[in-house]
């Protein structure tokens, strides 16, 4: 059973300092540096469609103000499958803004991708007792449990919460990447998140595109990748199905995105000590 982290009764996390991210990227408003998603920051997953070389951007979002991206040239994926992109544009990177565990559409950068995003940390009923969850800076930290006591820990994030104001209150929404052009998602994360995966979420249909409750996915293994680096991408058409060996199959449907997750899973690592932040969080055009 999921079980969502005490937000106001934690305390911050102290992330590693650790050197991923370097200087020349986007400011990220709790952040505390900088961070850089173009072709040497990570490795794709699967590498890039093949037509296209890694993002590039020149800015990035900024705590006042709008985000800046452009075309870099086509360059080559580091990462199994990558190519060299030769015709076609070069995918461009524009970075949301974030405002603590938000990324408000009140921001003309996240509103014109139609993303008025919420960052969260939830866990099985056994990791969630050491969880701490940090919404200032979107850093979370605990020590997992054995496989045997539950699946893990993760950090969500909502492309399209209505938060507190809304009608309804703090519901989940339905997001399609294509409706934007959005073609993936880059991420900046600096701390200790042994054997990283990042996933897709797709809604269960039973929810109509409105979820009030959690979970919102569907009862079968989502899509994206069980090998992600800190500093990564994903594409939308390049993800593969994580492997639960249950749950219902389904294909993935761009129309019933409804979140990220930022997961580390017992399955994979044990009862381990973990300790990151999300830096950035950025659209693939």
């Amino acid at each position: 059973m999921l079980a969502l982290a005490a937000l106001a009764a934690a305390a911050p996390s102290a992330c590693y300092d650790m050197p991923l991210i370097p200087d020349d990227s986007p400011t990220v408003a709790g952040s505390g540096g900088h961070g850089h998603a173009g072709a040497g920051a990570g490795t794709h997953q699967g590498g890039a469609p093949a037509n296209a070389g890694a993002p590039h951007t020149d800015g990035g979002s900024k705590p006042s103000g709008g985000s800046s991206s452009s075309a870099g040239a086509a360059g080559k994926n580091t990462g199994t499958g990558g190519t060299t992109g030769l015709g076609g544009s070069a995918p461009t990177v524009t970075w949301l803004d974030l405002d603590g565990s938000t990324a408000p559409s009140s921001s003309l950068t996240n509103s014109k991708l139609g993303i008025q995003g919420s960052f969260y940390a939830y866990g099985d009923d056994c990791a969630t007792k050491t969880l701490q969850w940090d919404e200032s800076s979107r850093c979370v930290s605990g020590v997992l449990c054995e496989p045997l006591d539950g699946w893990g820990i993760s950090i969500g994030f909502d492309f399209h919460n209505t938060g507190p104001d809304g009608s309804p209150r703090n519901a989940k929404l339905t997001w399609n990447p294509e409706d934007v052009g959005a073609r993936g998602v880059v991420w900046l994360i600096r701390g200790k998140a042994p054997q990283l995966q990042v996933w897709v979420l797709n809604m269960a249909s039973s929810w109509q595109g409105v979820c009030t409750g959690m979970p919102c996915e569907i009862d079968g293994p989502p899509d994206g990748t069980d090998s992600a680096t800190l500093n990564g991408e994903l594409y939308f058409d390049n993800m593969k199905k994580d492997n639960w060996g249950s749950g219902t199959q389904y294909t993935f449907d761009p129309a019933a995105v409804h979140a990220l997750q930022f997961k580390i899973a017992t399955v994979k690592v044990g009862a381990v000590a973990y300790d990151f932040c999300i830096d950035g969080l950025g659209i693939i055009h």
